[in-house]
């Protein structure tokens, strides 16, 4: 079985990922439809001012399977992205929530349309996501308190 693959680069110094190409097309995928997650240079009429070295240049990361975006305090920012939930597309925001507008998605067997008026209840529910445990509350934030992963070897 062959698996075609391309590096990944970003503007952070010695930070490139080896990706599957299916992946590297949904970076790119993001990029076009996205713009506003690319790169900004200082200059630019949306750069932040408060911004003066290199390391706020955001970059995008494989997690457990997943795209996350991730600024310079290596926070998850999930702004634009969607990712894979047990088998489930989700659109996540900035906040860590689950965004589940107009969205079709099935939960244990069964379908349900939420939207921002009615969302699913997920609290005091364990769900496993990429083979690891995470408590979802009642606002459909993902608690990741008390987790650990590993990123770029960190």
């Amino acid at each position: 079985m062959q698996v075609s693959a391309c590096v990944l680069r970003s503007n952070s110094p010695s930070i490139g990922l080896l990706i599957p190409s299916h992946l590297y097309d949904a970076y790119m995928w993001l990029r076009i439809n996205h713009p506003q997650l690319e790169d900004k240079e200082e200059g630019d009429d949306d750069y932040p001012s408060n911004v003066a070295d290199d390391n706020n240049h955001p970059f995008f990361v494989l997690l457990a399977g997943m795209w996350f975006h991730a600024n310079s305090f290596m926070k998850l920012n999930l702004s634009h992205l969607f990712a894979p939930l047990e088998g489930m597309w989700f659109h996540a925001n900035s906040f860590m929530k689950l965004n589940l507008f107009h969205l079709f998605a099935t939960l244990e067997g069964m379908w349900f349309h939420a939207n921002s008026f009615m969302k699913l209840n997920l609290s005091h529910l364990f769900a496993t996501l990429e083979g690891m445990w995470f408590h979802a509350n009642s606002f459909m934030k993902l608690n990741l308190s008390h987790f650990f992963a590993t990123l770029e070897g960190m």
